[in-house]
C-alpha cells in the first residue's frame, strides 16, 4: 500500500539566504529547525540572484542540486573541480564543500544527514519510474495528470506530492501523462530511504 499527500505553496516556508530567496518545500521532522541544522533531510527551490555567490556551509549534510532554468558554473575549492551545470543536470557534493557558483537561476535541493540516503532525477513526459525509497516526492513543473500505481491523481505546477511505501516489498510505480506540453521536462522525482529502506 502506498499513502499520499499533496502540499502546495500554503506549506511551503519562504526566506532569504546570501544570494536569493530559498522555499522549502519539505522538511523532516516536521518540528525540525533548517536553522539551527536540526533535520533529517530537506527539499528546497532557490532563487540565485547574485551573479556569483557562495553556498551556506552545512557539514555532515549530503547534497543534491539541480538547476531548473539557466546554466549555472560551480567552483567546488574543497576538492578543486570545475562543473558547468546545464538544466536538470544533478550535481552530488558535500554540505561542507566550499562552493562559488557564477550565474542566475532557480535551482532544487535536496540535503540530508545519515541513515538517509537520496536521489533526485528530472521526469521526462510519459517517462515511467519503478522505485523501493520508502519516502518519494513528486514537484510538478507543469498542470500535470500523473498516475501513482493504480492511482490517478492531477497535480497544479508547483504542487508537490510526497509518497509513502507501507509495505517493505512494495514497489512504486510512477508514470506522468504524456500530454500535449512540449517541455522536456514536467517533474521532479526525489526519492530517500533510510537503513536499507
Amino acid at each position: 500500500m502506498v499513502s499520499y499527500q499533496i502540499l502546495d505553496s500554503s506549506s511551503y516556508i519562504t526566506t532569504d539566504w546570501a544570494g536569493g530567496r530559498t522555499q522549502q518545500l519539505y522538511l523532516s521532522p516536521a518540528d525540525g529547525d533548517y536553522s539551527k541544522r536540526e533535520f533529517d533531510f530537506r527539499i528546497s527551490t532557490a532563487t540565485v540572484e547574485l551573479e556569483s555567490s557562495c553556498f551556506s556551509p552545512l557539514p555532515c549534510i549530503k547534497r543534491l542540486l539541480l538547476t531548473l532554468d539557466q546554466t549555472l558554473h560551480l567552483t567546488n575549492k574543497t576538492i578543486g573541480q570545475e562543473v558547468r551545470l546545464a538544466p536538470f543536470q544533478v550535481y552530488a557534493f558535500d554540505g561542507s564543500d566550499q562552493i562559488e557558483s557564477c550565474g542566475q537561476c532557480q535551482d532544487f535541493n535536496v540535503m540530508w544527514r545519515e541513515p538517509y540516503q537520496g536521489d533526485l532525477r528530472p521526469l521526462a513526459p510519459g517517462e515511467i519510474l519503478r522505485e523501493t525509497d520508502q519516502i518519494q516526492f513528486v514537484y510538478a513543473l507543469t498542470d500535470q495528470e500523473i498516475r501513482i500505481n493504480q492511482h490517478v491523481l492531477f497535480l497544479k505546477a508547483h504542487q508537490f506530492l510526497k509518497l509513502v511505501r507501507e509495505s517493505p516489498e512494495e514497489e512504486i510505480t510512477v508514470r506522468l501523462s504524456s500530454g500535449q506540453s512540449k517541455q522536456a521536462v514536467l517533474a521532479i522525482w526525489i526519492g530517500l530511504s533510510s537503513n536499507g529502506q
